[in-house]
This record gives structure tokens, C-alpha cells and sequence, in this order.
């Protein structure tokens, strides 16, 4: 995958007024990001932390300005993502080593951390059982576990009452910044684009709740705002005196559905300990390594599927595939 997937486009925390949202549902404090929000929390320097799915490395770069850790190891399956990632943590002197790894196969290549960090990492996971079974055994028992993810539908699936909702915020925006593009997310075409998008999203915490126990969870939102400000240039073009009032008017839609349907929410701060118990569990652990292994060779025979679509996602697919037969139709027409 190129680095173009991960980082080109516009994204909802984009905007200043959104990122200082995100961290006053964290720390209270909208000055005060998630990392300096877990090193205070932590209260610690840690020895050696994994990172997952690193990319480019951002986000251990963002942890060595806080002074969290003596070493690090970032993971990729992208080796264009890794050449970045080494290079600027080589110019900047950095103890962090990179390896070119599919998650998937649970091999995090070297041992003894005592930090394992998911930053929008876990929903590109497909054997989530079996990483998160690995993650829990390689901590030890004071070892932390920490995320900042997208835990929504499979792949941007929503629910009808949802997207309803998201509909009709849009609507009430003013025309010239409504978002442009708003459609349902169209199965197929993720399917081709990136098919490890949100793929087993809606299984990150309950998976993390098998292996660890909650420190701290904190619902961030999103199901409003997430898919009205990303890749929403009309209103990133917009002059900010214009945009301003309304990106509020959007967070309060936003924190409203969520009070009202807490397990709405598409994106979720936690970290814990590991439950190292479950881990002589047999019986359970053969169980959930059974249920993932008959889940993944079953999609294989399902066009990568794994669940029915509901209403509206039908709709939607169905739409296009008429749209698609009629350009077709055209071109061999020649009009």
C-alpha cells in the first residue's frame, strides 16, 4: 500500500476546533494532546515500546518529544512507509528500529516491551484475536496497552438511524458548505481501495476486553462529525470567520448523539493492563481461535464479505451498480 492511502485527504480532526475537542474529552484540557495526556496519567519513562502499524512513524516521533521511552520498535507491512520513517528517525538521532512486518502474523520480532501502542492501527487488523493474544502475552503484568482508534462498523457501515442523522445535519448546513461528496460508503470500492479498512473495527474492544482490563476508556465521538468534515473541502476552502460557527454547530450535533446513544461512538481513547489469567484459559482461547479461523475462510467465499449489508448500504450499492451500467451504455453508444 502507498504512503497516499494513509495520508493524503482531508480528516475531521483536521480542523483546530475538532483536535481541541478530541483532547478536552481526553484530558480535560483542549491544549493538552492524548500523548502528553498519557505520559502525565503514566507518570513514567517507559523501557522499550511497540508500536503498530507505524507508517511513517509520526506518532513515536510525537512520543520521543515527550520523553516517553528509551527505545522503541515501529512495525509496517510498507516498506516506502519504513524508508520514511527511518530516515527522519535517523536524522533526528532517534533510539527507534523499524521492521517490515504483516501484523497479521503476530510477529513483533523482538521481545521485552513494556509499551504496546494501536494509534488507528487495530481496525486494519484481520486476526485481531490472535494479535491481541500476542500483545497480552509479551507485557508483563504492569504493562500497558494503549489505543486511539477507530472502533466503529465494519467497514463504515452505518446503521440506517445513523446515517439518517448524518443526512439531515448536512441538510442543515448552509449550501455552499455542505459536504460535496456525502455518500454512503460504497463495500466494493473499499474492497479495492484498502481491504483492510475498518475491517474488524467493530471487534477492537470487545477483543481487548478478553485479553485486557480497562485503565481508562473515553468515547470520543464522531458519528456526526467524523463523516461531515472529512474530505469535506467545501468547508476547508471556506473563510474560517464563515466556517467557524457552524464546525461548532456540527460538534454539538455531534456530542448530542452521543449522550444519547453512548455506544455510538466511532472513535474510543483507552488503554490496560493484561489479564494474564485468560492466558491459561485453553479451552476459551482454543474457542476464539476456532471462531477466527472459520470467520476468515468463510469471507474467502464471500467476495470478502463478512456480514450482510443492511438497507441503506444495499441502496446505495445497488445505485451505483446502475450508474455504472449506464456509462458503460453511453460509451458504447458514443455519447
Amino acid at each position: 500500500m502507498g504512503n497516499g492511502i494513509y495520508y493524503s485527504g482531508i480528516y475531521w480532526n483536521d480542523h483546530k476546533i475538532v483536535a481541541d475537542h478530541l483532547s478536552s474529552l481526553i484530558s480535560g484540557d483542549p491544549g493538552t494532546g492524548w500523548i502528553q495526556h498519557f505520559k502525565q496519567v503514566a507518570g513514567k519513562r517507559f523501557k522499550k515500546v511497540l508500536f503498530l502499524n507505524c507508517g511513517n512513524g509520526w506518532v513515536e516521533r510525537d512520543f520521543c518529544k515527550y520523553d516517553l521511552f528509551d527505545e522503541a520498535v515501529g512495525l509496517d507491512c510498507s516498506e516506502e512507509l519504513l524508508e520514511q520513517a527511518r530516515s527522519l528517525a535517523s536524522e533526528e538521532k532517534l533510539p527507534i528500529r523499524y521492521y517490515k512486518v504483516d501484523i497479521n502474523d503476530a510477529d513483533f520480532v523482538e521481545a521485552g516491551f513494556d509499551l504496546v501502542v494501536n494509534h488507528a492501527a487495530a481496525h486494519h487488523i484481520t486476526l485481531i484475536d490472535k494479535v491481541f493474544r500476542k500483545i497480552c502475552a509479551s507485557l508483563p503484568e504492569d504493562g500497558i496497552f494503549l489505543s486511539y482508534d477507530y472502533v466503529g462498523p465494519h467497514r463504515n457501515q452505518y446503521d440506517i438511524n445513523t446515517w439518517q442523522q448524518i443526512w439531515a445535519t448536512n441538510k442543515l448546513l448552509p449550501r455552499e458548505l455542505r459536504h460535496p461528496r456525502l455518500r454512503y460508503p460504497h463495500y466494493p470500492t473499499m474492497l479495492v481501495i484498502d481491504p483492510t479498512e475498518a475491517v474488524h473495527s467493530e471487534l477492537i474492544i470487545n477483543t481487548f476486553l478478553r485479553y485486557f482490563r480497562f485503565d481508562k476508556f473515553i468515547p470520543l465521538g464522531g458519528s456526526i462529525a467524523y463523516p461531515l468534515l472529512t474530505h469535506n473541502t467545501a468547508i476547508m476552502e471556506a473563510p474560517g470567520e464563515v466556517t467557524a460557527p457552524w464546525l461548532k454547530f456540527i460538534i454539538d450535533e455531534d456530542v448530542s448523539l452521543l449522550k444519547q446513544q453512548p455506544d455510538s461512538s466511532l472513535f474510543a481513547f483507552f488503554y490496560g493492563k493484561p489479564n494474564k489469567n485468560v492466558l491459561f484459559s485453553q479451552s476459551q482461547l482454543s474457542n476464539w481461535k476456532e471462531e477466527e479461523e472459520a470467520r476468515e475462510s468463510q469471507v474467502l467465499t464471500k467476495g470478502g464479505r463478512y456480514y450482510t449489508g443492511n438497507v441503506v448500504a444495499n441502496l446505495y450499492e445497488e445505485m451505483e451498480a446502475v450508474r455504472a451500467l449506464s456509462s458503460q451504455i453511453q460509451s458504447l453508444l458514443g455519447e
